[in-house]
């Protein structure tokens, strides 16, 4: 499985809402690495990561429930339970499925 970290906003463009992830925060920084912890322009997004699976772009990011859109800083990233998940088509999350079935951790993963 060939796993690419891009960290380049511009990336996630043409991506669109492909399903919701149940995860802890920990097995994600455990797989993913720190996410990009910087508020989107318009607020509604606090972390992110951007990366690259089997050549399909992806990203796992919080939606209207971090401390920017709320108004709220006692809000944390360890307070996210559900993540979104973007990407430019929907078989992206077969391969997510894969990634974390094979680091053994547990979750949900839903397709909208």
């Amino acid at each position: 499985m060939k796993l690419k970290n891009l960290k380049d906003t511009q990336a996630v463009y043409g991506t669109s809402l492909k399903g919701y992830l149940k995860i802890g925060v920990r097995d994600l920084k455990a797989i993913f690495g720190d996410p990009i912890d910087e508020p989107s322009g318009d607020l509604k997004v606090n972390w992110e990561w951007i990366y690259e699976i089997n050549d399909k772009i992806f990203t796992i990011y919080n939606y209207k429930d971090g401390p920017s859109y709320l108004g709220n800083n006692n809000i944390t990233i360890d307070d996210i339970e559900i993540w979104h998940i973007g990407g430019k088509s929907t078989n992206v999350l077969e391969d997510i499925k894969i990634l974390l079935d094979q680091h053994n951790v547990r979750y949900q993963l839903n397709e909208i």
